[in-house]
């Protein structure tokens, strides 16, 4: 089985359609028609079901576009690792980081192993969250930076970073929060920009702390439900709304102050997620050994 066909096959899927695959990889539709006859013969089954408006994926053809994809990336990997001999010892590492949050998902690692080996370079994806684990599963890249809460397969490991609170960032001219580290209740009644993925948890704590409260309060209201850390940054700044993220995440701008929200229930992990075994590069064994060694303070 041809490794560039394997490529073209994923390109296809990818693009949703064998002309629109063709036009990215600068070759002949035809080429790509007969090449994905020849798999579907080769292996004894149909791969891809041709409708009206889209291609659909047989349950073979999903299983052969994960495999194309982990093959494609361990052939990459050879090949770098051959090159990362040649040039005395450069590589890259390829990172996948959280789009919703950005760089401020990595904190200083990335910067403290560049100042070791100045020579290895990063290759950086940023994607959502699902996005980004599922490119680490199928080698696509060798480690993903990503925040709890997320789901991990059972054939990948995460490596955590301190738990950290929750933290407000609002405009006092809006909203007022007294204390410099409050609780949950302290968000009673306001109304909150959150990231979506955060919206389910602050409820469910919210409610928990009043089951256990003599003193009701007023659930807080959560005006903005965004995917990144810049949109509920942005609405706190305009003063929409109360923002709320990651104490890491949380950066005061012109108009807004930050409050810490001191509720353990509501304390976030910051992860490195690979995979438990498989091929790496010389530089990506290094920059997983480095992350490691930081994260348990060595």
């Amino acid at each position: 089985m041809d490794i560039e066909v394997l490529r073209n096959y994923a390109e296809i899927i990818e693009s949703g359609s064998i002309t629109a695959a063709a036009k990215k990889l600068y070759t002949a539709q035809a080429t790509l028609s007969m090449q994905l006859k020849s798999l579907e013969k080769e292996l004894g089954t149909v791969l891809l079901i041709r409708t009206a408006h889209r291609l659909e994926l047989t349950e073979a053809g999903r299983m052969l576009y994960r495999r194309a994809k982990s093959i494609s990336a361990i052939d990459s990997q050879i090949k770098s690792d051959i090159k990362e001999l040649e040039n005395g010892g450069e590589g890259t590492v390829r990172i996948g980081i959280s789009s919703e949050e950005g760089m401020a998902v990595c904190g200083d690692i990335l910067s403290d192993f560049a100042c070791i080996y100045p020579r290895i370079r990063f290759e950086i994806y940023e994607k959502p969250d699902h996005e980004i684990l599922a490119m680490t599963e199928d080698g696509s890249v060798t480690a993903a930076f990503v925040r709890t809460p997320c789901t991990i397969s059972a054939d990948m490991e995460a490596l955590s970073f301190d738990s950290e609170p929750m933290a407000a960032v609002y405009d006092p001219e809006h909203f007022s929060i007294s204390s410099e580290a409050s609780g949950i209740v302290s968000l009673a009644g306001k109304r909150l920009a959150v990231r979506r993925k955060y919206c389910q948890l602050l409820e469910d704590v919210f409610a928990e702390k009043q089951k256990r409260s003599s003193k009701k309060s007023e659930a807080p209201v959560i005006a903005v439900a965004a995917e990144s850390a810049c949109t509920v940054l942005s609405a706190a700044e305009r003063g929409l709304a109360v923002g709320i993220l990651p104490l890491s995440a949380a950066e005061t701008g012109k108009n807004t102050v930050l409050r810490i929200i001191d509720e353990p229930m509501f304390h976030t992990q910051r992860l490195i997620v690979s995979k438990k075994s498989g091929y790496g590069s010389s530089a990506e064994r290094k920059f997983l050994e480095y992350a490691a060694a930081q994260l348990k303070g060595v």
